[in-house]
C-alpha cells in the first residue's frame, strides 16, 4: 500500500504543477486586446443584436454556426462590458467540463474491473494533466475559442448520457443525450456528426424504437436547420477535392491531427504527430471488431468509439477544407483541443490492456507517463511567459491604432489580416466605447487628440521614460510609430497607459507599456522589466522635445526626440 501512496503522491505532485502552470499561463499571458476573428465575429454580433438584426444568431462563421459561442458573447459584452475575462474563464471551465466526462467514462469502465481500483485516483489526476496541456494554448487563451472546447465536449457528453440511457432504462439520460445531440450543431460545423452517430450507435446496441425514431427525427431537423440556406466558402479546399486529388496527403493530414499532442511534445516534429495517429487509428479499428462481436453488451465501448469516429471525421472535415495549405498545418495549437479529447476516450477504452499488465506495472507506467507530461509541459509554459508580452504589447498597440484610426498595416497586422478589415470590424466598438475600446487607457483617446491637458491633471511625481526611435508608418504622414521604454513605480498595471504631449501640452498621442525590456529593470529595479512601450504620436511633434502622463497617476516625465 505504501507504494501506492508514494505514486499517487508522484502523479498528484506532477499534474499540480502542470495544472497550476497552466491556469498560470492563462492569467499572465491574458490580454484585453481583440484578436483575429473577434474583430468581426465577436464584436459583430454585439453590433448586429443592437441594430436589431437578429439573423446573426444563425449565421454562419466560416462552415461553422457558432450560435453558443455568439451566445456567449454577447452575455460578456453585455453583461461583463466585453472585458473577456469571463470568456477566458470559460474556456478552462470547459477543459473541466471535459475533464469530468472522461472521468465519468473511466469510473463506468473501471466497474469491470474492481481490482484495479486503487489506480483510479492517479487516472483521473493524469488525465487532467493532459487535458491541460499546454499544447492548446491558442484555445486557453483566446477567448473567441469557447467553441473548440463545447465542439468536442458536447458530442461526447450526448454520446455518453445515450450510454447511460441505455444502461439504466431511464427516459431522462435520453433527454439529456437528444439535448447534447442537438446543441452540439450550434457549435461547429463538426457538430451536425454528432445525433447521426447518435443514431447509429443506438441502433447497433438495440436500444428502444421510440427512442431510435425520436433520434432519427432530430437528426433530420439538425440537418434541415443546419443546411437551408447554407453556402461554401472561398479560399477553402473541399472534401471531395482532396479524396480525388490527394488522397494519401489526407490521410496523412488527419493522422498528423490525431497526433497533434505528441508532435507537439516532439517540438512539432509532423512525423511522430502521424505515427501516433496511425495508432490510434488502428488501434481504435481493432477495437471496434472486437467490440462488434458482443456488441449488445459493450454500449460503453461502442460509444467511446463513435467519439473516435466522431473525431476522426473532424480531422477528416478540417483536412478536406485545410489541407491547401499544407500537411503541417495539422500542427496549429487549435487542433490539439480535440485530439487530446479523443486520447482520453482512447484512454478509457485501453485501459483493459493497461490492467491486464498487472496492477503494479500500470502504476509505474501512470507515474512515469505523468512526470513525462509535466516535464514536456512546463518548460513550454515558462518560455511562452518569457515572450509572449511582447505579442500581447503588439496586439495593444494594435488596439491604440484601431482607436486613432491609424491604418499601420504593420501593428494591427498582428491582430487581422489588413488595417481595412480591422478598421471596418472595430469601427462600431470604437464608436460605441465597446470592450477595450470603452476600456483605459484606451477609452476615448480620438476624442484627446489635440485637447490641452491641464496641469491639474499631470502632479509632479517621479517616473522614468525614454524614446528610443521615431518611425515612418506607410501611407499615414500625419503619425509617427514610437518605441522605448517608460516606467512609473506608482501603477502597477501589467500594460500602462501614456500620453503623448507636446511642448503647448496638447496631446498629440498616446503608447502603452507592457513589453519585456530586461535591460531597464536592470539599470532600475526588477518592476520595470515591462517598462517597453510601443505607440504613436503626431508628425509634427517630433522636433525637441514631447511630454509622457501617466493616464492611471498623472505621472509626467519629459523626452528628447531622437
Amino acid at each position: 500500500m505504501n507504494s501506492f501512496k508514494y505514486a499517487r503522491g508522484i502523479v498528484a505532485l506532477s499534474s499540480f504543477v502542470s495544472i497550476a502552470l497552466s491556469v498560470y499561463g492563462g492569467y499572465a499571458l491574458f490580454s484585453h486586446a481583440l484578436f483575429w476573428d473577434m474583430l468581426h465575429g465577436y464584436l459583430g454580433v454585439f453590433e448586429a443584436v443592437s441594430r436589431g438584426d437578429h439573423s446573426i444568431w444563425w449565421a454562419q462563421h466560416n462552415e461553422h454556426r457558432i450560435f453558443i459561442s455568439r451566445l456567449l458573447f454577447w452575455m460578456d459584452l453585455s453583461w461583463f462590458s466585453g472585458s473577456l475575462v469571463f470568456l477566458a474563464v470559460l474556456n478552462y471551465a470547459l477543459v473541466i467540463f471535459a475533464w469530468t466526462l472522461a472521468c465519468c467514462a473511466l469510473k463506468e469502465r473501471i466497474k469491470a474491473f474492481p481490482h484495479t481500483r486503487p489506480l483510479w485516483a492517479m487516472c483521473i489526476m493524469l488525465m487532467a494533466s493532459w487535458l491541460f496541456s499546454w499544447s492548446h494554448h491558442e484555445n486557453l487563451l483566446w477567448a473567441f475559442q469557447s467553441q473548440f472546447f463545447l465542439a468536442q465536449s458536447l458530442p461526447l457528453a450526448a454520446l455518453l448520457s445515450l450510454y447511460k440511457a441505455h444502461d439504466s432504462n431511464r427516459n431522462l439520460w435520453f433527454l439529456a443525450a437528444c439535448f447534447f445531440g442537438f446543441c452540439s450543431a450550434a457549435t461547429m460545423a463538426n457538430g451536425v456528426l454528432a445525433l447521426p452517430l447518435m443514431v447509429f450507435l443506438a441502433l447497433i446496441v438495440g436500444m428502444r424504437k421510440p427512442w431510435v425514431v425520436v433520434l432519427c427525427a432530430l437528426t433530420a431537423l439538425e440537418l434541415w436547420l443546419y443546411f437551408s440556406g447554407y453556402h461554401s466558402i472561398p479560399g477553402h479546399g473541399s472534401l471531395s477535392q482532396a479524396l480525388r486529388e490527394q488522397p494519401i496527403e489526407l490521410l496523412l493530414y488527419v493522422f498528423v491531427y490525431l497526433g497533434n499532442p505528441f508532435a507537439w511534445m516532439a517540438r512539432n516534429q509532423p512525423g511522430i504527430g502521424a505515427l501516433a495517429g496511425a495508432v490510434m487509428v488502428t488501434s481504435a479499428v481493432w477495437m471496434a471488431f472486437s467490440v462488434l462481436r458482443r456488441r449488445k453488451s459493450a454500449a460503453l465501448e461502442l460509444s467511446l468509439l463513435c467519439f473516435l469516429l466522431y473525431i476522426g471525421g473532424t480531422a477528416l472535415g478540417t483536412g478536406g477544407g485545410r489541407l491547401i495549405f499544407g500537411v503541417d498545418q495539422a500542427l496549429a495549437s487549435r487542433y490539439a483541443t480535440p485530439a487530446l479529447l479523443a486520447w482520453a476516450a482512447w484512454f478509457v477504452l485501453a485501459y483493459p490492456v493497461l490492467v491486464r499488465w498487472g496492477v503494479n506495472v500500470a502504476r509505474n507506467l501512470l507515474v512515469l507517463a505523468s512526470v513525462l507530461l509535466c516535464l514536456l509541459n512546463v518548460p513550454k509554459i515558462l518560455f511562452q511567459l518569457e515572450w509572449a508580452p511582447a505579442i500581447n504589447v503588439q496586439r495593444s498597440a494594435a488596439m491604440l491604432a484601431l482607436e486613432l484610426g491609424i491604418p499601420d498595416e504593420k501593428i494591427i497586422k498582428t491582430v487581422i489580416f489588413s488595417s481595412e478589415a480591422g478598421l471596418s470590424g472595430s469601427r462600431y466598438a470604437v464608436e460605441h466605447n465597446v470592450s477595450v475600446f470603452g476600456r483605459p487607457p484606451v477609452r476615448d483617446l480620438r476624442e484627446r487628440i489635440g485637447t490641452t491637458l491641464p496641469p491639474a491633471d499631470a502632479p509632479p511625481t517621479h517616473c522614468f521614460a525614454h524614446l528610443d526611435k521615431a518611425e515612418t508608418i506607410e501611407g499615414v504622414p500625419t503619425y509617427r510609430r514610437i518605441r522605448g521604454w517608460a516606467f512609473d513605480p506608482a501603477d502597477s498595471s501589467k500594460t500602462q497607459g501614456w500620453l503623448v504631449l507636446d511642448t503647448q501640452d496638447r496631446v498629440v498621442g498616446a503608447v502603452l507599456s507592457g513589453s519585456p525590456r530586461p535591460d531597464v529593470a536592470q539599470a532600475l529595479n526588477r518592476s520595470a522589466g515591462r517598462a517597453g512601450f510601443l505607440g504613436y504620436a503626431g508628425t509634427e511633434s517630433m522636433q525637441g522635445k514631447v511630454s509622457l502622463v501617466n493616464s492611471a497617476t498623472g505621472c509626467r516625465v519629459s523626452l528628447a526626440v531622437p
